[in-house]
């Protein structure tokens, strides 16, 4: 992942977000890209399932994704995963 020490210069169509350093269960995605959705709820609905509780930070998202080298932009294919921030 890469770092940005200053979101003075994004785009406009850009927002910055920090990502608190904590522990994360990581879901690859190897579907198209529009069903990144559907994979998002049934691994909620595992974490769940399993005893894991998603933790909140202020201002952090509930999760994100993100997106390797592996992405393919044109075919909406390859290199995704999901990352949910969980309590220890």
């Amino acid at each position: 992942m890469h770092r940005v020490h200053s979101y003075a210069n994004l785009p406009a169509d850009l927002a910055g977000v920090s990502i608190p350093s904590q522990k994360y269960l990581v879901f690859p995605h190897r579907e198209h890209v529009s069903k990144l959705h559907e994979m998002c709820r049934i691994a909620g609905e595992w974490l769940a399932a399993n005893g894991h509780e998603i933790a909140k930070s202020a201002g952090a998202p509930a999760f994100f994704e993100r997106y390797t080298e592996e992405f393919n932009s044109s075919t909406g294919m390859g290199g995704m995963e999901a990352w949910f921030p969980v309590k220890s």
